[in-house]
C-alpha cells in the first residue's frame, strides 16, 4: 500500500509526472486497483487528456460504481469530451448517492447548458445555491443560463450577486456589463466592462462586452479597436468574432467582415444573427443568391428574426423577386412595427413595381420613427421624381445630403434632377459623384493617367475616350469625339465590341478599341458622359449637327433586298424593350403586346429592331406576319445603322436602337416615360440632342396605352399622306 499512499502524497504536492509513474507501477501490479485507477484519470484530465481520462474512470467504475467522487469525476471528464448526456447521467448517479453534494449540481448544470437544457440547468444551479447561498459559481452560471432565456433583468441580479461575493471575480463583473447592454444601460456596462478589464485585462470577453456598450453609446471606433482586441486574445470567441463582423459592417470593411462571419460560424453554426450579418455583407458583394440562403439560415435558426426578414426583402427586391420581398418586409413588421430597415426596403420594392405613392407612405412612415437616415430620404426624393413632384424630391435630395454631405446616392440624384431640369450648370458637376454611387461603380477605371475635364490643353497629347455606360449612352456622347480632336487631341475610343465597327465612321477619331481589349499608350483619359462637363455644355451649346454616324454602303446594299421585299408601303422600324439589366427599365420598357395596337395601321410595314426577344414576344411576333423581325441577323450595330437607313421611321422606346436612330439623323419617334430620364427634360416633344427626334411622353403615370394611342394617329396621318414629313433641319422631297 505504500506506494499508492506515495503516488498521492506525490499528485497533492503537485509532482504530476511522479504520482503517474507511481500510479501506473501500481496497475502494473494490479489491473483493477481502484485508487490506482480513480485518480490516473484524474491526473489525465488534469494534464487535458480527457480520453485517457475517461478510459481509466470507467475501468475504476468497472471495479466500483457506487464511490461519488469517482462518478464526479467520470461526469466532468464527459462533459470534458462533449458527451454531455452521458455526463447528466453520472452526475444523476452521484446525486444518488449523494444528494448534498454541492459541486456535483453546479456540474450537471453545467452539462445541461452545454447540452442546451437550459431549464434544467437552472434547476441545478437553483439546487446548489439552496444548499450553499454563498456559492458564487452557481450564481454567476445561473446568470448565463437567464441571458440565453432573455431574462436579462434576473440574469443581472445573479451576476450581482456573484461580484458581492466575489468582488475579484473578473468573468462575473463582464457578465454583468453584457447584461447591463441587453438592458439598455450602455455607460453602466462599459463601466462594469472596464472594472472586469482592471482585474482581468486579458479577458477576450470583458472586451467584447466593452465593444457592445461602446457601440450603443455611438462611439464606433473605440467600439472596434475593443472587439479587434477580444478575437485576438481569443480567436475562439464565437460572439467576439460576430459582433466584430457587425462593426466591420458598419465601418464599410466588407471584406473583413465576411471572413469575421465565417470565422464565428465555423465556431458556432447556430447564431442566427450571424448568418443575418453574413447576408448584408454577401449582398453588398451582388452575391445575391448566397446572401438569399444566409438569410434562409439565420431564419431556420429564428423563425421570428425581423431584421432577417427585412434583410431577405432587400435581396429578394435585388433578385426581382418582388411580391415575395413585400411578403418578407410585411413578415418583419409584424415582428418589430418600427424597424426603420423593413419600411424601407418596403418603399424601395413599391419603387421598382410603380406603386410609387405606396412607397411614399413607407418612406414617411420610416421618416416619422427615424427622420435622420440620408438614404431614406434619397431613395423618397426618388419616389417623388417619379410621380412629377419634383420640388419635394429636390428638398428630400438636400435633406439627405445635409445629414450626409458625402451621400454618393443623393449627389447624383440630385444632379440628375437638375439636369432634367434643364439646369446643366448645376447638373453637371453632381453627376460625376455616379463614380461613387450604384451601378457606375463597377465601370471605374484605375488609370495612372489624368482625367481630363476639359482644363489642360490638348496638344501634341493622345486622349482616350472611354465609354461607361449602356450603348445608347455611348452613342449619345461619342458626338463629343470630334470637339476633342479640334482641341488638338489624338483621340482613341474605346467602347463596346457591338459598335466598334459603326464608330469607325466617327470624325475626328485616330482609333477604335474594343471594351476590354489591349489599349494603346495615351496621355488622358475621360468617361464619355463626363464630355458635356468638360465642354461646359449648355441646352443651347449641345452639339446636335446630325448626322455624326453613318451607315455602311455595302451594309444598305446587303439589307435593301429584304427591306424593300413585299408591298409597298412606310417602312417603320420597332424597339420596344432594352437592357433588361439596367436599374431603370422597368418603367422604360413596354411590352410587345401593347405594341401590337399599331400593327393594323394600313399601308404601313413594320420591322422589329429588337435583338433579343423576351419571355412571349416570338409567339406574338409570329401572330403578326406583317411584322417583319430582322433583330436576331443584324451581327453588330453597323447593321441596325443600315437597316435603320433604309426605313421611314423609327418606333423605340428609350433604348439604344433610339439614340442610334437619332444619331444617324433618321426620323425617330421615342416613347417615353411620365417623368423620363433626364437627357429628354421635361414638358417638351423635342430634343436638343436629336433634331429628327419626336417625343412621345405618358400622359399619365403607368399610362403607354396613352402613348402608343398617340403613336397611331401620328403614324396613320403620315400612312395616309404617303410620305415622311420632313424631319427639322432637313428639307422635303
Amino acid at each position: 500500500m505504500a506506494v499508492i499512499d506515495d503516488a498521492l502524497t506525490a499528485h497533492r504536492n503537485g509532482d504530476i509526472a511522479m504520482a503517474e509513474m507511481l500510479y501506473r507501477a501500481v496497475l502494473k501490479s494490479d489491473g483493477r486497483h481502484f485508487d490506482a485507477l480513480h485518480m490516473l484519470g484524474v491526473l489525465c484530465a488534469q494534464r487535458g487528456n480527457f480520453v485517457e481520462a475517461e478510459q481509466h474512470l470507467r475501468a475504476a467504475l468497472a471495479v466500483d460504481q457506487a464511490v461519488p467522487p469517482c462518478l464526479h469525476n467520470y461526469g466532468r471528464v464527459l462533459s470534458g469530451v462533449g458527451r454531455h448526456d452521458e455526463a447528466i447521467a453520472a452526475f444523476d448517479k452521484t446525486l444518488a448517492l449523494a444528494p448534498n453534494y454541492v459541486p456535483v449540481y453546479l456540474d450537471r448544470g453545467n452539462a445541461q447548458l452545454a447540452a442546451g437544457r437550459l431549464p434544467g440547468a437552472l434547476a441545478s444551479y437553483d439546487r446548489a445555491l439552496a444548499l450553499e447561498p454563498r456559492f458564487a459559481p452557481a450564481h454567476y452560471n445561473r446568470g448565463i443560463v437567464l441571458e440565453r432565456l432573455n431574462r436579462h433583468a434576473e440574469a443581472l441580479s445573479s451576476y450581482e450577486r456573484a461580484v458581492a461575493l466575489h468582488p475579484n471575480f473578473a468573468e462575473a463583473e463582464s457578465n454583468r456589463g453584457g447584461a447591463l447592454a441587453r438592458l439598455g444601460r450602455y455607460q453602466d456596462a462599459l463601466n462594469a466592462c472596464d472594472r472586469a478589464l482592471s482585474l482581468s485585462p486579458d479577458l477576450a470577453q470583458a472586451h467584447c462586452n466593452r465593444a457592445i456598450a461602446l457601440e450603443r453609446l455611438g462611439r464606433g471606433a473605440e467600439a472596434l479597436q475593443s472587439s479587434t482586441r477580444a478575437v485576438a486574445l481569443d480567436p475562439r470567441l464565437a460572439q467576439g468574432h460576430g459582433f466584430h463582423a457587425s462593426l466591420l459592417i458598419k465601418a464599410g470593411r466588407f471584406a473583413e467582415a465576411l471572413q469575421s462571419c465565417d470565422r464565428a460560424l465555423a465556431l458556432d453554426p447556430t447564431n442566427a444573427q450571424t448568418h443575418c450579418d453574413r447576408a448584408v455583407v454577401l449582398a453588398k458583394f451582388a452575391r445575391y443568391q448566397e446572401a438569399h440562403e444566409a438569410c434562409e439560415r439565420a431564419l431556420a435558426l429564428d423563425p421570428n428574426h425581423a431584421e432577417a426578414h427585412s434583410n431577405r426583402a432587400y435581396i429578394l427586391e435585388r433578385l426581382r423577386r418582388y411580391s415575395e420581398a413585400i411578403e418578407a418586409c410585411d413578415r418583419a413588421l409584424a415582428l418589430s412595427p418600427d424597424l426603420v430597415p423593413a419600411h424601407c426596403n418596403r418603399g424601395v420594392v413599391f419603387t421598382k413595381l410603380n406603386r410609387f405613392a405606396e412607397a411614399i407612405q413607407s418612406f414617411d412612415r420610416a421618416a416619422a420613427i427615424d427622420p435622420n437616415l440620408a438614404q431614406l430620404h434619397c431613395n423618397r426624393g426618388s419616389a417623388l421624381r417619379h410621380i412629377n413632384r419634383l420640388d419635394e424630391a429636390m428638398a428630400s435630395f438636400q435633406k439627405a445630403l445635409a445629414l450626409d454631405p458625402n451621400s454618393a446616392d443623393a449627389h447624383l440624384n440630385l444632379g440628375e434632377l437638375r439636369l432634367l431640369r434643364g439646369d446643366f450648370a448645376g447638373g453637371q458637376p453632381e453627376y460625376e459623384w455616379r463614380w461613387q454611387s450604384g451601378p457606375a461603380i463597377p465601370n471605374l477605371r484605375q488609370f495612372s493617367q489624368p482625367l481630363w475635364l476639359g482644363a489642360e490643353p490638348l496638344t501634341a497629347k493622345t486622349i482616350l475616350l472611354h465609354s461607361e455606360q449602356g450603348l445608347g449612352d455611348t452613342i449619345q456622347f461619342c458626338r463629343y469625339a470630334p470637339l476633342v480632336a479640334a482641341r488638338g487631341g489624338r483621340v482613341v475610343l474605346e467602347v463596346q465590341a457591338s459598335l466598334v465597327e459603326l464608330l469607325k465612321s466617327l470624325p475626328g477619331v485616330a482609333q477604335v478599341v474594343a471594351k476590354g481589349g489591349v489599349l494603346p499608350a495615351f496621355d488622358m483619359h475621360c468617361p464619355l458622359a463626363s464630355l458635356p462637363l468638360a465642354f461646359a455644355t449648355r441646352i443651347e451649346t449641345i452639339p446636335a449637327d446630325t448626322p455624326y454616324l453613318s451607315a455602311s454602303a455595302a451594309l444598305r446594299d446587303k439589307w435593301r433586298p429584304k427591306i424593300d421585299a413585299g408591298a409597298a408601303g412606310l417602312k417603320v422600324g420597332i424597339a420596344w424593350a432594352g437592357n433588361p439589366n439596367l436599374p431603370n427599365d422597368h418603367i422604360r420598357s413596354i411590352d410587345l403586346q401593347s405594341m401590337t395596337a399599331l400593327f393594323a395601321t394600313p399601308g404601313v410595314r413594320f420591322f422589329s429592331l429588337q435583338k433579343e426577344l423576351r419571355e412571349g414576344d416570338a409567339a406574338l411576333l409570329r401572330a403578326h406576319p406583317q411584322v417583319v423581325h430582322l433583330g436576331e441577323a443584324m451581327d453588330s450595330f453597323a447593321d441596325t445603322a443600315a437597316v435603320i437607313s433604309l426605313l421611314d421611321v423609327i418606333i423605340s422606346v428609350d433604348t439604344a436602337v433610339a439614340h442610334l436612330a437619332g444619331a444617324l439623323a433618321a426620323k425617330t419617334w421615342i416613347l417615353v416615360p411620365y417623368v423620363a430620364e433626364w437627357r429628354w427634360l421635361l414638358d417638351r416633344s423635342d430634343s436638343p440632342w436629336y433634331p429628327t427626334v419626336r417625343l412621345f411622353r405618358q400622359p399619365a403615370l403607368n399610362d403607354w396605352t396613352g402613348v402608343v394611342a398617340a403613336v397611331g394617329e401620328a403614324l396613320r396621318a403620315i400612312a395616309q399622306d404617303g410620305r415622311v414629313p420632313a424631319a427639322a433641319g432637313q428639307v422635303s422631297a
